[in-house]
């Protein structure tokens, strides 16, 4: 066995252990692809290739809903590799849809239900867009920005092109705060507004912006949590982006939530 085979295999079987002991949360996007492209190229190197999948497509989402054709023209990859991408997300996805029995997301108690069983307990921000159809059922929820413990951001154009990828009708914005604080934050409001002008622009209506803590969840829109009930205080004199003054409240805005535990 040569040095490189051994320092390669050595590395396969530290992520794996590293896998084992912390799950998915404990693995960057591309080592967890790096992980999965193990068991369909046993002899060569990934790393190379998931950083350069992860690069086209955006995201681990991406790459497992872009198809197997698109997949298997990559270099290095091929046909069989693709098809294992490609089931991995359709599996994925299938479950998520599953478990909520395809049933409709028609108000604010729903969606935060849906958004907290989606990323409750990840131990950093993720943000993600989530299509619906006309009859308000989830199409699919595809991760649009990955951050720190503190912070996350949502690049419009990624938005954009997920909602026209899979045919929305309408969208709910879901992000997390791993510390379990619910309040918005003026970045938060900011952003919405964004994203909410964006969507506008090509007719496709944000339905709520979902922020999910550690057992609880809150609907911008509506100003509540899923369980239990919000103390509002700490009222603070700051302006709110133009399209809050319709969809939330103008006291929650800018408060502070006192986060109610599932009973």
């Amino acid at each position: 066995m040569s040095e490189s085979t051994g320092l390669h295999r050595g590395h396969r079987e530290r992520l794996k252990q590293q896998f084992y002991t912390s799950g998915a949360d404990g693995l960057n996007d591309h080592q967890l692809l790096e992980l999965l492209l193990f068991y369909c190229i046993p002899q060569r190197d990934t790393n190379v290739l998931a950083h350069r999948l992860l690069n086209k497509y955006g995201s681990l989402e991406n790459v497992f809903g872009a198809g197997v054709d698109a997949l298997s023209s990559e270099k290095g990859l091929g046909f069989h590799s693709a098809v294992m991408l490609s089931a991995i997300g359709a599996a994925a996805q299938k479950t998520s849809q599953r478990r909520h029995d395809g049933a409709p997301i028609t108000s604010p108690k729903a969606a935060m239900a849906y958004c907290l069983d989606l990323i409750a307990d990840k131990n950093r921000e993720y943000a993600y867009v989530i299509s619906l159809n006309k009859q308000m059922k989830p199409i699919y929820a595809e991760r649009v920005g990955e951050g720190s413990v503190t912070s996350v951001s949502m690049h419009p154009r990624m938005v954009l092109a997920s909602t026209i990828r899979h045919k929305a009708s309408s969208v709910l914005l879901l992000h997390n705060h791993p510390s379990g604080d619910l309040m918005p934050s003026n970045d938060d409001l900011e952003l919405t507004d964004t994203l909410v002008r964006a969507l506008a622009s090509i007719e496709i209506p944000v339905i709520d912006h979902i922020i999910v803590g550690t057992d609880n969840a809150y609907s911008m829109f509506s100003c509540t949590c899923l369980y239990g009930s919000c103390t509002w205080q700490d009222k603070l004199d700051r302006k709110l982006p133009a399209f809050s003054m319709q969809d939330i409240k103008k006291q929650a805005a800018d408060t502070h939530v006192q986060t109610p535990k599932r009973s």
